[in-house]
């Protein structure tokens, strides 16, 4: 399965996009963040977790979603407030077999997503994992739970 992960250069898209890797699935990050993205390509993303292991995970990123192409899964993980734009700067992404996830806190994110994509290839849920955002390239995963 090819996955992009949008705002993966974050907290929650570093630390989702690592256990998916983790688990030998094709992930690209996708994100704005230059000094990230340029971390992550030369050294992998560092997500530490709570109980103190940390992994180094070998991931590719991107602020060029035409270079990944049409994905499988892509999953949103912006702050609400940047949405739409991420959406719309990541068509390129978007197949015509892309299914696309939310996990998303706040309201108002699916309609502004299926207004773009449409509501046939949308997927909503919620997450009670939580990650922080500790530098560049680095993620820790500082809480786990039900994401459905």
């Amino acid at each position: 399965m090819k996955i992009a992960i949008i705002g993966g250069a974050g907290a929650m898209g570093g630390v989702v996009g690592a256990r998916l890797a983790q688990a030998d699935l094709d992930v690209t990050l996708v994100d704005v963040w230059r000094e990230a993205i340029n971390t992550i390509n030369a050294n992998g993303l560092r997500i530490d977790d709570k109980s103190g292991e940390s992994a180094i995970v070998p991931l590719h990123a991107t602020a060029d979603p035409a270079s990944v192409g049409p994905v499988d899964l892509a999953i949103i993980f912006v702050k609400c407030y940047h949405t739409e734009d991420a959406v719309r700067n990541a068509i390129a992404l978007i197949g015509p077999n892309t299914s696309v996830l939310t996990l998303q806190n706040g309201w108002g994110n699916a309609p502004r997503i299926a207004a773009i994509v449409g509501a046939e290839r949308l997927l909503v849920g919620v997450t009670y994992h939580s990650g922080t955002l500790l530098g560049p390239g680095h993620v820790q995963h500082a809480g786990r739970g039900m994401t459905e």
